[in-house]
């Protein structure tokens, strides 16, 4: 991923998590995996775009709990 854009975004979120267990840890990965791809087919140019269709990274968080606690 050469997209400066997604990396910062992607270190964002990672900064927001407050505990990284192991299950987080696998969560992070697949997510940066999954904003990686859409970066690279969407031409992504801001965090603005990042932000409309995966939320803020506080609501990215918000949400992986929500998956995490339900598994």
């Amino acid at each position: 991923m050469n997209n400066k854009v997604c990396k910062e975004y992607i270190r964002e979120i990672k900064t927001v998590f407050p505990v990284k267990s192991k299950q987080e840890r696998e969560y992070i990965k697949n997510l940066s995996n999954d904003i990686a791809d859409f970066c690279e087919q969407e031409g992504i140019t801001s965090k603005e775009e990042l932000y409309n269709n995966y939320g803020s990274p506080i609501d990215v968080v918000s949400v992986s709990y929500t998956h995490l606690r339900a598994h």
